[in-house]
């Protein structure tokens, strides 16, 4: 787990403002680091959802940088988590769903007008990863996301 040493529950909330997730008390190592990694990244979510919506719902490329890095960020930290057996599929599932996102807005940054083309397949990739997070939040038994994030 490393980089995530910094999302103490002290802290937390300074980090992350309302979209954090606090694992439940008694909650598996497991559960507890998936909430470590969401709220290690959520920053850099927030302010790309900040960014799209001061520029009235205009993505730049800027703003897929930072998801790019964002959510490489959030995959590297989800790797390091140990799943249990029942969840691990899940797991790996939720981290091919955010690498296949991250594999098209690479491709959208080095052709924007690709990018500009594909909002259907960007629409299907980032349901698909919000699917696998909420079916590992379960598995995990942690609360459902409250945030939705306008991603690039």
């Amino acid at each position: 787990m490393a980089g995530l040493a910094a999302c103490t529950p002290g802290t937390l909330e300074a980090l992350t403002g309302s979209c954090g997730i606090t694992a439940p008390v008694g909650a598996s190592d497991a559960a507890q680091a998936y909430a470590a990694a969401v709220n290690a990244s959520t920053p850099g979510w927030e302010k790309i959802d900040a960014n799209i919506e001061v520029s009235g719902n205009m993505v730049h490329r800027s703003d897929l940088r930072l998801q790019i890095k964002t959510d490489a960020r959030f995959a590297l930290n989800l790797r390091d988590i140990e799943f249990p057996p029942d969840a691990a599929p899940a797991g790996e599932t939720l981290i091919a769903a955010v690498e296949e996102y991250g594999a098209f807005l690479h491709h959208g940054y080095d052709d924007w007008d690709f990018y500009v083309v594909s909002d259907v397949e960007g629409t299907r990739l980032n349901e698909n990863r919000a699917g696998a997070s909420a079916h590992l939040r379960d598995l995990l038994d942690l609360p459902p996301s409250t945030c939705v994030y306008r991603r690039p």
